[in-house]
């Protein structure tokens, strides 16, 4: 069984942040410059499931200014607050939208921009062997964790070693390619009168923003084989003698 009774049941947070690019007009051809501006980067943090938390730093719902090529980097680790032990995974998405466009009046869900190049967002992730990869795609990448993750409501092991609540930390670093300054068209307008050009620039990805989103979900160890198959879709799960579930890795 799924750790909820309400489906879906997630943990979700989002890093968004608003590329925007300015250009200078040319006169007469001369010459043309480009100039950034940087926008606030913000985090948006919505609690969707209460039997389970994630801590982190960068994630914090604080602010700070977003810069094109910088890394960001942050630990994200799950914790089980509810009252029975899960098995955990994480769902990690990166995409482009346009910064206040939702999918319908009712669903507040940005739209993606399926114009724009996922692969500008560039995100890498380290972690300690208790983690292993599910899906590594370039859109999703879906992480589980494999040991038991003990609920904080006292439920231990079978055996007298201690337990803890809280997954080992998954480094997440991602920054923005600087590539998409250069990702532009060039428009020239000629005054007849004058003979004075203006060219403009028009940028592919200003005013875009992207987000990287950490979902996090648990089912319950109980019947945990069919649990994954039922929950996440997880086919050929296994269990080891030491209660750590294996779950072949999928292409993308």
């Amino acid at each position: 069984m799924k750790n909820n009774k309400k489906l879906p049941v997630i943990f979700l947070i989002s890093i968004i942040a608003t590329v925007s690019l300015l250009t200078l007009a040319t006169i007469n051809g001369a010459r043309a410059a480009i100039k950034d501006e940087s926008d606030e980067f913000s985090t948006d943090i919505a609690i969707k499931d209460l039997d389970l938390e994630l801590e982190s730093e960068l994630f914090s719902g604080e602010s700070e200014e977003f810069v094109i090529g910088k890394e960001y980097s942050d630990e994200i680790r799950v914790v089980n607050t509810g009252t029975m032990n899960e098995y955990v995974r994480l769902v990690i998405h990166k995409y482009w939208t346009n910064a206040d466009e939702v999918t319908t009046e009712d669903n507040t869900d940005p739209v993606k921009r399926t114009d724009l190049d996922s692969e500008m967002i560039n995100m890498s992730l380290s972690f300690d062997q208790n983690w292993k990869y599910y899906k590594e795609g370039d859109d999703c990448i879906i992480i589980y964790y494999s040991p038991i993750l003990y609920s904080a409501a006292g439920e231990t092991s079978e055996s007298e070693e201690a337990v803890t609540n809280k997954t080992t930390p998954v480094s997440i670093s991602f920054y923005v390619d600087e590539a998409i300054k250069s990702d532009f068209e060039r428009d020239d307008n000629k005054d007849e009168e004058t003979g004075i050009t203006t060219t403009t620039f028009i940028y592919k990805y200003d005013g875009a923003s992207f987000y990287v989103e950490i979902e996090a979900d648990g089912v319950q160890t109980h019947n945990a084989v069919k649990a994954v198959v039922s929950a996440w879709g997880a086919r050929d799960a296994s269990i080891d003698g030491n209660k750590n579930i294996f779950i072949p890795q999928i292409s993308d």
